[in-house]
């Protein structure tokens, strides 16, 4: 991946620390060179590091090691194998989002009516046609899976969520946020994906950039640490999202 000079980075440490943001000053085939916004004596040869980036369409988390260090200026070595990209799409969604203390995450939580089976089987009337009869009881099957799934979704009612534009990957979230936060905060999401029927979840993500925006702070979150299961849903939700906004521009 071909990086640009002055393009900016995020460096998240492979177990959980403080971040770092810089720009890129040169980019090689095995490696980087990087300055960072401010000095610090926390970072040694040999560290790893999540490197990640962001772009309009995409968001990249490469793992990286540190190979040299001087002041502000880290050389830095790729470790191909482990390069996640994902794509990005700008969307609206119900969304809240607010800021917890480690010790107050928990599992993330998704549901969807597809998680919900529900079979009931009626024994059949002679009196009426039995083709009838099992129209009948499909319908009273449906019906009973959309109460479940009602019933279902009040456990997780999303807290004060208001539709807002957010910029999104399986990799992270951006979005406007009342309060503010700082790099590195654990902020707990709930979200509703426009999916048929609404794709509802509670997951957790890390603060890798904060820049404040007409009263309010745009915040860019990372989801590395999110259950697989969740970004495997993201990830089919924004390629389904991407494939609806191509066929309107047609």
């Amino acid at each position: 991946m071909e990086l640009r000079k002055g393009e900016r980075i995020f460096l998240k440490p492979k177990n959980a620390g403080t971040g770092y943001s810089g720009e890129v000053i040169s980019s090689e085939m095995n490696g980087l060179l990087i300055e960072l916004d401010t000095f610090t004596s926390n970072i040694k040869e040999g560290d790893s590091f999540i490197l990640i980036i962001e772009r309009p369409d995409y968001y990249n988390e490469f793992k990286t090691s540190v190979v040299s260090i001087n002041d502000r200026k880290i050389r830095l070595r790729w470790h191909w194998t482990e390069r996640r990209e994902f794509f990005r799409i700008d969307d609206i969604i119900a969304l809240s989002a607010r800021k917890v203390s480690p010790s107050e995450k928990k599992p993330s939580i998704i549901m969807t009516g597809d998680l919900i089976e529900v079979r009931e089987f009626i024994e059949p009337d002679p009196s009426i046609n039995p083709a009838i009869w099992r129209m009948l009881n499909e319908i009273n099957n449906k019906l009973n899976i959309l109460l479940k799934y009602m019933e279902k979704e009040k456990e997780i009612s999303l807290p004060r969520v208001r539709y807002q534009k957010v910029n999104i990957s399986a990799g992270g979230i951006r979005f406007l946020n009342d309060e503010p936060v700082s790099k590195g905060d654990i902020m707990e999401l709930s979200m509703q994906l426009n999916t048929c029927p609404p794709l509802n979840i509670i997951t957790y993500g890390e603060v890798v950039r904060v820049t404040e925006r007409d009263g309010k702070y745009e915040v860019a979150l990372s989801f590395k640490d999110t259950e697989d299961e969740i970004r495997e849903a993201i990830l089919r939700y924004t390629l389904q999202r991407q494939r609806e906004i191509m066929k309107k521009e047609k």
